[in-house]
């Protein structure tokens, strides 16, 4: 094999992912291939985190477990930060033509992730004593490990959306799993070898590191392009659309940590579980529609797309939802263990399941949100920041019980889905009922001549 070989194997998929646009049928055909690559690899790695967070529980009991989880979604509340590079990526990507302007984008917005990942880094170190007493932390140290993997875990947003914008999906669902295989088995070893929530940790570390080297482009361009992107206004525009979105997403765990026991904030973040699962399953639909959202022109075949990647998620949610309500107690007995105190907060089947609804209701808002972030620069995300900022207000004054948590969530995303879903069902209105267009008669013959008065 030659040595240009990968090259141009990889702009073979270029050439073949550039065709021009065929029918709405051929772009809903596309979303499901990619949707249901990424849904398998989404079902492999929500299996693999709920087998995680089932053998942590067990090893370390609900309070440790709360220690734990409260950690890790630390970091993902920084994947605002990972999340954004990776759809800006993607976007640029799926609309450049060649594949030097192509490797060109992602250089430039891999060497900015590496600046914001190393100052964010240094942020959490220097802070880590204020942010575990915050958590109710036993020790600073957790931070710490934390913010070495927020080193990798914001530049590897970067290649991720590299590999979605040339849609290798295969590749993009194999560094998923490849991140969940390696977390499961550290976190196996480290619990196997006493080392407690700080092992759990390290597993989280040692996963990114390696689905960050797993990452790296195995096509090399000598020849990228220098490019100029409309960063600031696009970038704020992802910004906020994922410090909103990640907001939502983690911060009732967060909060929980800090107002309740260490018990019921462990049982509080096994039930959030299902909303992970929830989330991961739909967001690979998500990730599946936003590039061919992006370089299709015609309104007809982008609302195409719209409409496959919203009955996807409508399926996934229903199915959860009613997965969680059926379940008995037993069954959660089981995997959570004997001692685990179910029912603490109230009954376990009744807030998995207003859980997982919730989270559906607010992926529907998402997916409405990612379309119109594909399609121009919209200003949906700035209405879900502020509805972010109404979660946080809304727990900090009712958070009697967990119940009362999750329904506060629940109502604002009911709010967030109406006030995101009016623009789209006005131009769905107006396309499919035109209003008749009234002109004005003309004058086809004689002259219409303006008298003054005087005369």
């Amino acid at each position: 094999m030659s040595s240009d070989s990968p090259l141009r194997a990889a702009s073979q998929i270029v050439e073949e992912n550039a065709i021009n646009e065929s029918s709405s049928w051929h772009l809903r055909a596309r979303v499901l291939n990619g949707s249901i690559i990424l849904l398998i690899s989404s079902g492999f790695v929500g299996a693999m985190n709920l087998i995680y967070n089932f053998v942590v529980v067990h090893a370390l009991g609900a309070d440790r477990f709360g220690h734990a989880n409260a950690v890790y979604t630390v970091l993902l509340l920084l994947g605002s930060f990972t999340l954004s590079y990776q759809i800006l990526c993607s976007k640029f990507v799926a609309r450049s033509q060649s594949l030097p302007e192509k490797f060109g984008i992602f250089r430039m917005l891999h060497r900015r992730a590496w600046y914001w990942a190393v100052a964010i880094s240094l942020t959490l170190a220097y802070g880590s004593g204020l942010f575990s007493q915050y958590l109710n932390l036993p020790n600073r140290h957790y931070i710490l490990l934390i913010a070495i993997a927020n080193l990798f875990y914001i530049p590897l947003g970067v290649q991720r959306g590299l590999m979605q914008g040339l849609y290798e999906f295969p590749r993009l669902a194999t560094n998923f799993a490849l991140e969940v295989i390696v977390k499961v088995g550290a976190a196996a070893a480290a619990l196997a070898l006493g080392w407690g929530v700080r092992g759990v940790i390290f597993a989280i570390v040692a996963s990114t590191v390696v689905a960050y080297l797993h990452g790296w482009p195995r096509t090399r361009s000598p020849l990228a392009q220098s490019v100029s992107l409309p960063a600031l206004q696009e970038g704020i525009q992802a910004s906020v659309f994922f410090i909103g979105q990640m907001i939502i997403y983690n911060l009732d765990v967060i909060l929980v940590q800090h107002f309740f026991s260490a018990t019921l904030a462990g049982v509080y973040a096994a039930v959030a579980v299902i909303g992970r699962v929830v989330y991961m399953l739909c967001w690979s639909v998500v990730n599946s529609m936003f590039p061919l959202s992006a370089g299709v022109e015609s309104e007809e075949r982008g609302r195409a797309v719209l409409g496959t990647a919203l009955l996807l998620v409508v399926l996934i949610v229903t199915l959860l939802t009613l997965g969680a309500w059926a379940a008995p107690s037993s069954v959660w007995h089981f995997l959570l263990g004997k001692n685990f105190p179910l029912n603490a907060g109230g009954s376990y089947r009744g807030l998995l399941a207003l859980y997982a609804a919730s989270t559906g209701i607010w992926l529907l808002s998402v997916v409405l949100m990612s379309y119109e972030i594909a399609r121009k620069i919209g200003y949906v995300s700035w209405l879900q920041l502020a509805l972010s900022g109404a979660v946080f207000v809304g727990i900090y004054r009712v958070h009697d019980n967990l119940h009362d948590v999750i329904m506060v969530r629940a109502v604002l995303m009911i709010i967030l889905l109406v006030l995101v879903s009016i623009p789209f069902l006005r131009v769905q209105l107006a396309t499919r009922f035109p209003w008749p267009v009234v002109t004005a008669p003309s004058i086809s013959s004689g002259v219409v001549k303006l008298r003054q008065l005087s005369e």
